[in-house]
């Protein structure tokens, strides 16, 4: 996952005690461009949020996951659908729903372990 410059963070927090908000933090102030995705919509850290994976930019380069589990099957799916290639769970998102998904589609690339901020 190289040149990695626009980052979708499915599970975005408004609330600064939450890892969806510090993600967000982390990353934009490593000077990422960052696309919160709530459904609840807004404004996270003077990012306007996204409802909806359907509604990010195209050109979005990696997909976060910080959202439970039992939910981040059905948007990896519509992130892949819509032409997502790039995905990073952090820990205790990955299902085992996912796992296998992705095993059926080599072209994905993908990381489940580790946090991200450690990793970008």
């Amino acid at each position: 996952m190289t040149s990695v410059q626009k980052i979708a963070v499915v599970g975005a927090s408004g609330d600064r005690n939450k890892f969806g908000n510090l993600i967000v933090r982390d990353l934009k102030r490593k000077g990422y461009e960052i696309f919160p995705v709530n459904k609840k919509g807004g404004i996270i850290e003077n990012e306007k949020v996204y409802t909806s994976i359907e509604e990010l930019p195209e050109n979005t380069d990696l997909v976060v996951f910080v959202i439970p589990r039992d939910e981040s099957f059905e948007v990896l799916k519509r992130a892949v659908e819509k032409g997502y290639k790039n995905f990073w769970f952090q820990p205790g998102t990955f299902s085992e729903k996912a796992n296998e998904y992705l095993e059926r589609h080599p072209q994905i690339n993908y990381s489940a372990k580790g946090c991200v901020m450690a990793q970008f």
